[in-house]
């Protein structure tokens, strides 16, 4: 069975207009430029397919230690307990442990971003094709704990991210699009239903291109998928796990007093 990161891979190279980078500059060795992996649209597009390949569970489970060899979580001996219904019981600091975990859980997407960035930058340097549109992809098959919402709010802050001088971090890229398969949509017909979500920078929302492209690739996608294509972000309030949700077991060590 072919994973997520193979099929999109397929999907992209069987759709009309697009480029493989990789094809077009394997006769070439640009030293210290990077590449994004696929040109569309007459080249007004630049698109870098990015995998969460590294399921961020360990980051959490090394965070729940942590706090547990610390005496900051609750004191009743091994339990089990959803990762929610964990931090609840922390209080009176539940909300802030939620902020620092989510951060530590995300801090693939800064990795993400910041290298999709540059070679969305080189490309349009190798290429000339200065007012090309970026597009990220980000493929989400196993992590389940990175939940889309959370990713999403992630993922806009990054586009949004500053130095220190006040300019924008991130500027190559108009349009990231996170489509995951570790979650699915409750709905009341009975079929499986996965989310794919467009965040956009602000001057993604200005260029009429990014939308419609944008749009264009989510229908295409679905087509290649033989699924049905639904615009709803009313769905957004019914994820769920594609398996089922991880329990965490806590053990505290024995006290020495």
């Amino acid at each position: 069975m072919l994973t997520l990161k193979d099929r999109f891979q397929q999907f992209m190279l069987s759709t009309k207009g697009v480029e493989s980078i990789d094809h077009l500059m394997r006769h070439y060795v640009l030293e210290g430029r990077k590449r994004a992996d696929y040109l569309a649209d007459n080249r007004r597009v630049v698109i870098e397919q990015k995998s969460i390949d590294i399921n961020p569970d360990y980051k959490i489970r090394e965070f729940l230690d942590k706090l547990a060899s610390a005496g900051r979580l609750p004191n009743s001996g091994q339990m089990d307990w959803s990762l929610a219904e964990l931090l609840s019981k922390a209080a009176p600091n539940g909300p802030a442990l939620f902020n620092e975990l989510r951060e530590r859980v995300t801090k693939v997407l800064d990795d993400i971003i910041a290298k999709a960035d540059d070679q969305t930058r080189d490309t349009k340097q190798t290429f000339l094709i200065p007012n090309a549109i970026g597009v990220v992809v980000i493929l989400n098959e196993h992590a389940q704990l990175l939940f889309p919402d959370i990713a999403t709010v992630k993922l806009f802050d990054m586009l949004r991210k500053r130095r220190e001088n006040g300019e924008l971090r991130y500027v190559h890229n108009h349009v990231i699009i996170l489509i995951s398969e570790a979650h699915l949509i409750e709905s009341d017909e009975d079929v499986a239903m996965f989310n794919i979500a467009p965040i956009y920078y602000d001057a993604g929302n200005t260029v009429h291109l990014t939308t419609t492209f944008t749009e264009e690739l989510k229908e295409q996608w679905a087509a290649f998928n033989n699924a049905g294509y639904l615009e709803s972000s009313e769905l957004w309030d019914n994820f769920r796990p594609r398996d089922p949700v991880k329990v965490f077991t806590v053990v505290r060590p024995p006290r020495t007093d």
